[in-house]
């Protein structure tokens, strides 16, 4: 499996003590990583045989 963790820039501390901003923003910028990530979620929901996925996500809408 491709690693993603090297793809996820994290900033301890931000907003503020105590809580770890996880920024995804390196993963759209590659190809392959972002492929890898979206195959990685489908093959976790397959099994549930979903009609629908929503993605809700405060900083907009991604995939």
């Amino acid at each position: 499996m491709f690693n993603l963790d090297q793809y996820i820039a994290r900033y301890p501390d931000f907003p503020k003590p105590g809580i770890t901003f996880y920024d995804m923003s390196p993963m759209l910028e590659d190809h392959h990583a972002l492929t890898s990530c979206v195959n990685a979620l489908v093959d976790l929901a397959r099994p549930y045989q979903p009609d629908l996925i929503v993605g809700l996500d405060a900083r907009g809408f991604l995939f």
